[in-house]
């Protein structure tokens, strides 16, 4: 994965910080809107100042890349930071432009580069939560609307803080997940001088604000520092390290070793191999105690995921739920909502298992043929919503390509679509229909699907007996722009 590094600083002296997490996430979160990024924070001391530093990953696929000159292109993004307090009105803001290198792709990688930024803001002692905006100087949001008003591509995410346990002498920073650590330049001693702060050694550190691993990062790396208190009589310290799995918290590895303390800080970054983990969300637990007496001296919690399926790198959290919404039944999609995302691969995974058609082969007939459904539908279906939610995406995704398709872009009297409804009730239809005796013309553009013997319905276990074998439905363009909606269907419970 090709990753780049910016650091601004806007300050480093940090004070305490609150949190309440009724409609702001604790970290790292997603960012929701047109630019999908990763948002994550994290404390140290230095000089015993307490110091924040935020991190943001911003796939490259995400921005709108201009060229500068022959063979050099670069993108140019605003970044906005708020600290809100615990109303959410806004006590500082700052911001800035960036113009970030085109990043190329490494071969055989697979993941999109991303851009790493690094903050080091100044926070009011109010602050209570963060909103971060990111906004696209040269890309215009989507939209017929949006681009009237000059509207810019843009991204949000918000966290809250947690102010409960601050790094303090005596115990221990947050813990940073880690996707590397660069080599010292040239010329520069590999031997990283820490008695007085750690900084010099988070420096090299690329973070990892997703906390994602597994298939494109099989190594859970985590960077942590103890702030001895000078009262200890104690030359050395125990760190043990746990990671367990959270959906049933059983331990899945553990080492314990001695770290000699050797001045005011005494950084930490260890590596697992993560290639035998199953897909989900584990706890990692850094523990330090007294080896004469095992007594706590300071312990962090921090969650990761493992996902081995590419959709849930890449994809953001408002396309896994597209997905789950087009495939899952009402109940499946109310307890899918609830997972992190770890535990939605899981999830899905799972889901597959259960509906394979032939276990024995390498692959999921069923799912190649969703995929393959929902290309088509995004291909050939969009309008203001993308072709896989579109009605008549959705629909056939879930039974395939109609027997027949009946269409009328510029209907006359006869083909007008209430003369189409009208032919298309039958008898009980029309006696509780809306639309009953409304003969007025109606000349919108409309389609008419008929499935003659129930289609080709993806999970034919789910298709209810109250289902007739002939299946109609009608699709308008009800404001003439290409979006055909679903008005009239004899099939109870329509695409669902």
């Amino acid at each position: 994965m090709t990753l780049a590094v910016a650091t601004l600083l806007l300050g480093i002296n940090i004070l305490g910080l609150g949190g309440d997490p009724e409609d702001a996430a604790p970290f790292p979160v997603e960012a929701t809107g047109d630019i999908h990024f990763q948002l994550d924070a994290a404390r140290f001391l230095e000089d015993s100042l307490l110091v924040q530093e935020i991190y943001l990953s911003i796939p490259q696929k995400e921005l709108f890349a201009i060229c500068i000159e022959e063979g050099d292109s670069l993108f140019q993004i605003n970044v906005k930071l708020d600290f809100c307090d615990h109303d959410g009105n806004v006590i500082l803001t700052r911001a800035g432009d960036l113009d970030l290198p085109y990043l190329p792709t490494e071969a055989g990688d697979g993941l999109s580069p991303a851009h790493t930024l690094t903050f080091r803001p100044e926070i009011p002692k109010s602050t209570n939560r963060l909103k971060v905006y990111v906004t696209d100087i040269n890309a215009g949001r989507k939209g017929l609307l949006y681009q009237i008003r000059g509207l810019n591509k843009e991204g949000k995410a918000e966290a809250w803080f947690d102010s409960n346990i601050l790094p303090h002498r005596g115990g221990m920073s947050d813990i940073l997940h880690v996707w590397s650590v660069s080599d010292p330049e040239e010329g520069v001693s590999s031997v990283v001088d820490l008695s007085g702060s750690g900084r010099a050694l988070r420096e090299r550190i690329l973070p990892n604000p997703s906390h994602f691993y597994g298939l494109y990062h099989q190594d859970l790396a985590v960077y942590g520092e103890l702030y001895p208190d000078p009262d200890w009589d104690m030359t050395e310290a125990q760190l043990l390290l746990l990671v367990e799995a959270l959906q049933d918290s059983t331990m899945i590895r553990q080492s314990r070793e001695s770290i000699p303390l050797k001045g005011s800080v005494v950084p930490v970054y260890r590596r697992f191999d993560l290639s035998d983990f199953s897909g989900g969300t584990y706890a990692l637990t850094m523990r330090w105690t007294d080896p004469a007496d095992s007594m706590l001296l300071a312990s962090k919690k921090t969650l990761f995921q493992v996902l081995w399926e590419p959709e849930t790198w890449y994809l953001t959290e408002k396309e896994l739920l597209e997905d789950a919404h087009v495939l899952l039944s009402d109940l499946q999609y109310r307890e899918f909502v609830q997972l992190d995302r770890g535990n939605k691969e899981l999830y899905m995974e799972r889901f597959w298992k259960e509906h394979d058609p032939i276990p024995s082969t390498p692959q999921n007939e069923i799912r190649q043929v969703f995929e393959q459904r929902k290309a088509y539908a995004q291909r050939n279906f969009g309008g203001f919503r993308k072709g896989k939610l579109s009605d008549r995406g959705r629909l056939y995704i879930r039974w395939g390509s109609p027997d027949e398709i009946e269409k009328e872009l510029s209907p006359s009297d006869r083909e007008a679509l209430n003369e189409v409804i009208y032919r298309e009730l039958d008898e009980d239809d029309m006696e509780n229909s809306a639309r009953r005796g409304a003969r007025v013309l109606d000349n919108r553009s409309f389609e008419v699907w008929y499935y003659h013997l129930q289609g080709e319905p993806l999970f034919p276990e789910y298709v209810s007996p109250r289902i007739p074998r002939e299946m109609k439905y009608i699709f308008v363009d009800q404001l003439g722009i290409g979006e055909y909606t679903l008005v009239y269907t004899n099939v109870f419970g329509g695409i669902d």
